[in-house]
């Protein structure tokens, strides 16, 4: 056996898991030193971490499961911990990302009145 001929073919990890669930439906979780890591596998780009989170106290085993790893994700620990993880939804588009709305009203048919934390706008 020998390493994988791509870039980025090192993940330190505790514990590993590779989940899969149907074609091209598929991810890599693994903890180390008590971080929480998922991330991707490419021919191109070898291992890309898209997530990192410090949720677990220490360092334990891993028990992942999902029906559809698009929308989500439970991981269940040896310590009889339950996470869970539900995924944005890729054809959102955020074209104000500096706005938090508190509130949308339609105006007309393409003007909506777009109402923040601190103002209000006419969009």
């Amino acid at each position: 056996m020998r390493p994988l001929e791509i870039p980025n073919n090192r993940l330190f990890s505790a514990h590993i898991k590779y989940v899969l669930v149907g074609m091209g439906n598929e991810l890599l979780i693994n903890e180390y030193k008590g971080i929480l890591n998922f991330s991707s596998i490419s021919k191109d780009s070898g291992i890309i971490s898209w997530y990192r989170s410090d949720v677990l106290d220490k360092e334990t085993a891993l028990y992942p499961i999902s029906l559809n790893l698009k929308e989500e994700l439970w991981i269940g620990t040896r310590r009889g911990e339950l996470h869970y993880f539900k995924f944005p939804k890729k054809g959102i588009k955020q074209t104000l990302p500096d706005y938090q709305f508190r509130g949308i009203t339609k105006v007309k048919d393409e003007t909506y009145l777009l109402g923040t934390e601190n103002t209000v706008g006419n969009f």
